[in-house]
């Protein structure tokens, strides 16, 4: 965590960070380890994790920042310049997101802590529009909470006394290098700055494309060394045969990696333990799994995991949107649209006309961005939403002594892949085609031959068929009260999941909302912060 404020004269930070020599008005959390030059234009530091050198980082801005410095590099982080009084920081694309809050006409405080910001109230108010907007499962476009707000991605920041003012700066960068090998240098750049210098890495082992993807490749940067990474496979207890568990092994005989199980039982089950989720930024994407997530946390520290890797982001990234499809139709790619649509249909097992009906384009999230077409507005929307929503797991496993990291967002990854022109975007019935020709010298056969990945929407319904009490007592919760959730159609709709059928979605969404908000409600807003 990391943040400032725009009056040198406050003292105002969060109980444990320290300010940055010579940016007194920039603090960070004792975890981070900023890389800070002085130049005669100024300090600049980069925050987050990022594979860039000191010496590397003032030959770039000692003529000046470059708008693209924040993809220049693999990693995850935001740049900050500061010259006298003067601030500005150029943002990711999502997964260190950067908010805002103006406390006077004279100060705006920011921090990668939206929670950090609201808890300078004794008694922080929710933004409802972002709250609605979460239980519909709609992008959220500002913070949870009132009065703070989420700098927009993926640009270049100002901030004065009084306010702020946001300049975009990405958009993909073409490449005569073919995507495939793009996106392999970048992914093997993303898992090198996460695993060299580590002692104990980790990573998730589903046997999906994605998460095998990074453990393999760590594997083959770890082997010549005698370092190994270790593939973390979740399975029934007892059970390690079967569906993904099958492709997890065919991976697993690599030079450079240990396979470990880890089994998991009914009490691990959705929608167990909800009590025990702890206060993050916003609902954890794991808020109704959070007993599974906890058991795998607790054995990654278990085993001195000193890093871990998820593949979250691969399928926001890999798997083209159905709008796709309009969009080829509206430009006139009639033939293009039409063959498309009809292995899309088969695919989903819907009618022709269905699968025109379900790819009309959706109105993209506002990134504010200059993109080439409304599916790239619409993919970038919701990576960044996604990258954001997943920053919360990172504080979930924080709670446990886990770092985990997300390489498929970062802005390196995002733009090797996003370069490609909307005519060459996989179709959406394809199955991350490129990531596989990506990986065809790293990947099992099995692995990268697969075309979809099993489902844990029956886990889901068994849970809360299990938990079913304590699901219903969460519903009559903050969303009721305030009039954004009708109690009497959501409790219809929870009994109807519970016989397996109904809205699923929903009442994830609402749980895990209910089980967020009683969280931060658990802990004093106004402990932690230095006034």
């Amino acid at each position: 965590m990391f943040g400032g404020t725009t009056n040198p004269r406050s003292t105002r930070h969060p109980t444990g960070t320290r300010t940055l020599a010579g940016m007194p008005q920039v603090w960070v959390s004792e975890d981070e380890k900023p890389n800070v030059v002085a130049t005669d234009r100024g300090r600049f530091a980069v925050l987050g994790l990022c594979g860039v050198t000191s010496t590397q980082l003032r030959s770039t801005v000692s003529h000046g920042v470059p708008d693209d410095i924040t993809w220049r590099w693999p990693g995850s982080y935001v740049v900050i310049h500061m010259e006298a009084d003067d601030l500005r920081i150029w943002t990711d694309l999502g997964s260190v997101p950067v908010y805002v809050r103006r406390m006077s006409d004279q100060e705006v405080m920011w921090s990668t802590s939206a929670r950090a910001l609201a808890s300078l109230d004794a008694e922080p108010v929710l933004d409802h529009g972002s709250v609605a907007a979460f239980v519909r499962g709609d992008p959220v476009q500002g913070s949870m909470f009132a009065d703070v707000q989420r700098l927009p991605a993926g640009h270049r920041i100002h901030l004065a006394r009084g306010g702020w003012s946001a300049t975009p700066v990405w958009k993909p960068r073409p490449s005569p290098e073919p995507t495939a090998r793009r996106l392999r240098r970048a992914l093997e750049a993303a898992v090198a700055v996460r695993v060299d210098g580590t002692e104990r890495p980790t990573c998730d082992f589903s046997g999906g494309l994605d998460s095998t993807s990074l453990a393999l490749l760590a594997a083959r940067r770890l082997a010549p060394s005698g370092r190994a990474m270790i593939g973390t496979t979740l399975h029934p207890a007892g059970i390690t045969t079967g569906g993904d568990l099958d492709y997890a092994r065919a991976a697993a005989s690599t030079p450079g990696l240990e396979h470990a199980w880890i089994g998991v039982d009914d009490s691990t089950a959705p929608y167990r333990d909800l009590s025990s989720l702890p206060p993050t930024d916003e609902p954890p994407v794991s808020a109704v799994t959070v007993a599974t997530f906890a058991a795998q946390m607790r054995w990654l520290a278990h085993h001195g995991s000193d890093v871990h890797m998820t593949g979250d982001g691969g399928d926001t990234l890999l798997v083209t949107p159905p709008s796709h499809i309009a969009e080829l139709v509206k430009r006139r790619r009639l033939l293009t649209a039409v063959r498309a649509a009809s292995r899309f249909a088969r695919v989903r097992r819907l009618s022709l006309r269905q699968a025109l009906r379900h790819a009309r384009t959706p109105r993209p999230g506002n990134t504010g961005l200059t993109l080439p077409s409304r599916t790239h507005h619409a993919m970038v929307a919701t990576l960044v939403n996604s990258a954001r929503s997943a920053r919360a797991d990172v504080e979930l496993a924080a709670t446990f002594g886990v770092r985990l990291e997300n390489p498929f967002f970062d802005a390196q990854v995002i733009d090797a892949y996003l370069a490609l022109p909307l005519e060459e975007l996989p179709e959406p019935a394809q199955y991350k085609p490129i990531l596989s020709e990506a990986m065809k010298d790293v990947l099992p056969t099995a692995v990268r031959r697969r075309v979809t990945k099993a489902s844990t929407t029956a886990d889901h319904y068994e849970g809360i068929r299990r938990s079913l009490p304590e699901v219903d007592a969460l519903l009559d919760g903050y969303l009721a009260t305030v009039g954004l959730i009708d109690l009497p159609t959501t409790r219809a709709n929870l009994r109807a999941v519970a016989a397996g059928a109904g809205d699923l979605r929903a009442i994830h969404l609402i749980v895990a909302f209910e089980a967020w908000w009683r969280a931060m409600s658990r802990v004093p807003w106004e402990e932690g912060v230095q006034r």
